[in-house]
């Protein structure tokens, strides 16, 4: 049997929808869900938040499903009344882990899934029952990514930028990725970096990002007017880390022949760029997965970082 956790969503509920239709599911740890009996039912009569009902979500048994929502919702308080950046997941994920550790010395799971940032405590009593260890590590190392963020503010004179993670945050990771039996990656980029840093290549494996194709594949795209400027979107955070600035110097030059429109969140070094963009481009926010339809299929160009 397989026993998986994570705080957040992310992948993890489609990871537990494949143990369970393979008859392996034993339990999946989480903080919360809209499933009958749960505390995220509750809140989502009174709270919007697609995290609630992630892919896949109405596919699994709520008797298998184990929420741990005091972690999150006291991290999303701290950081509300502080005005702390909610990236700062260090001690929520870390009181998580330990909770998900301690059901773990009831269980009968002979495979526990955890992922990064929740996976220490979690991997440490897997071991000591006789349990194999797979981390699903999402994203590219850190690491690679700082150093990237710097060499671009020095070359473009902008403020070094704040580093992802805390020392903390790091240590963490890296004694997950040393007690993992298996990692898995969500490309074959993220692998090579994870190898360049030392990790045996046989412990990694590529599993690509699962999508709802059922939701996008209802995108019909709608015709660009002949002679119009072609179309670009950008969606995701506006960080320099996501090379927005070089975006920005692209339009600049490119002039009327395009229009740009930027959906997302802007991390802080980047309010000022966003202050005197180009006149071909524009600031809309956050949208939601159904408003990204719509954007998507009346934009000629996405752009991916």
């Amino acid at each position: 049997m397989i026993a998986l956790s994570y705080i957040g969503v992310h992948q993890i509920f489609q990871l537990a929808l494949a143990a369970h239709e393979i008859g392996k599911l034993e339990t999946l740890h989480c903080s919360l869900v809209d499933l009958p009996g749960k505390w995220g039912s509750h809140l989502a009569r009174r709270w919007h938040a697609p995290s609630l009902r992630p892919l896949g979500w109405d596919s699994l048994p709520p008797e298998r499903l184990i929420e741990h929502p005091l972690p999150l919702l006291c991290h999303r308080l701290y950081a509300g009344l502080t005005k702390r950046q909610r990236g700062d997941h260090a001690y929520s994920n870390a009181w998580f882990d330990r909770l998900t550790a301690r059901a773990l010395h009831r269980s009968d799971a002979s495979v526990v899934v955890a992922a990064e940032t929740c996976a220490l405590h979690t991997f440490q009593t897997a071991r000591s029952h006789g349990m194999q260890c797979v981390l699903d590590c999402p994203g590219v190392p850190v690491r690679f990514l700082d150093a990237q963020a710097r060499e671009a503010a020095d070359e473009l004179g902008l403020p070094t930028p704040t580093p992802a993670n805390s020392s903390l945050m790091l240590a963490r990771k890296r004694d997950e990725l040393a007690q993992a039996d298996k990692i898995l990656c969500c490309s074959e980029f993220q692998a090579q970096q994870l190898a360049a840093q030392g990790i045996p290549s046989e412990r990694l494996r590529v599993v690509p990002l699962w999508a709802d194709h059922a939701f996008w594949s209802a995108i019909q795209p709608k015709p660009k007017p002949t002679g119009s400027p072609l179309r670009v979107l950008f969606v995701g955070t506006l960080s320099l880390k996501k090379g927005l600035p070089y975006l920005l110097a692209a339009l600049t030059e490119l002039g009327n022949t395009v229009e740009c429109r930027l959906v997302g969140t802007p991390s802080s070094e980047m309010l000022p760029a966003l202050a005197r963009l180009p006149a071909n481009c524009n600031f809309a926010g956050h949208a939601t997965k159904e408003q990204l339809r719509d954007l998507y299929a009346s934009h000629d160009v996405l752009v991916m970082t």
